[in-house]
């Protein structure tokens, strides 16, 4: 792991969280921006507001694949940047080990959802249940696959485990690591259901990063599950 010589608290703390920071502006730009645009296509051709409502919905997903290709597009040359400076040593663990371990993430997670639906939970707090059927009923199977399964996860990950957990876990240890970039996924995804079953499945993604250091695993993780979560809206 690399010196990180001596770095002011605060400035240690704006590295840390200013990943989620830019990916919270950039989730609210490309929304107003696609709302926007929308509302202005929309009024020009005379639709009436039930109908630029429902457009809206539809194009939420095209809003959310330019936003998850724009993360990564801006952030991948942050990749090398932090390796060198923060560290992120792979264990060269074998690829039937990287595969073992990225079933028991997913397996964990079929279990994490299940607790939380048995819970009753989910039926406390509907509202993921519904923004989930308005944003993906009637979308296009390939944009809801690119979009959820695919360029969701692989920006997520470079965020919530490679950026903001191993810059934590550079300053202050692998434990704060896994716990404050498993509680900012979960705040990410902006829900009471969804913030303790993504900040549970943070701590898995986050554990398994750091004893394997190696970022596909979590990915391919990641993918599975949300694979899962739209397999019902295909």
């Amino acid at each position: 792991m690399s010196s990180t010589g001596e770095i002011s608290t605060g400035r240690k703390i704006w590295e840390m969280v200013n990943p989620f920071v830019f990916m919270i502006v950039c989730m609210i730009i490309c929304t107003m921006a696609a709302t926007s645009v929308i509302i202005t296509v929309s009024l020009m051709q005379g639709s009436m507001l039930t109908d630029i409502s429902e457009l809206s919905v539809k194009a939420s997903l095209i809003s959310e694949m330019i936003f998850y290709a724009a993360v990564i597009v801006i952030k991948y040359r942050s990749i090398g940047y932090d390796k060198y400076k923060y560290g992120h040593s792979s264990k060269n663990w074998p690829i039937l080990k990287c595969v073992a371990a990225a079933a028991a993430a997913f397996g964990i997670s079929i279990v994490l959802n299940y607790l939380i639906a048995v819970s009753g939970i989910d039926n406390l707090f509907p509202t993921y249940e519904n923004s989930a059927t308005a944003l993906f009923s009637g979308q296009s199977p390939v944009i809801l696959i690119i979009t959820v399964v695919i360029l969701g996860p692989i920006a997520e990950e470079i965020i919530f485990r490679w950026m903001i957990f191993g810059r934590i876990r550079c300053y202050y240890g692998s434990k704060w690591a896994i716990l404050f970039s498993s509680l900012l996924f979960g705040i990410y995804h902006m829900n009471v259901v969804q913030f303790i079953f993504c900040t549970l499945l943070g701590i898995v993604f986050a554990y398994l990063y750091d004893k394997s250091g190696n970022i596909f695993i979590t990915i391919a993780a990641h993918m599975a599950v949300n694979m899962v979560g739209v397999l019902g809206f295909i």
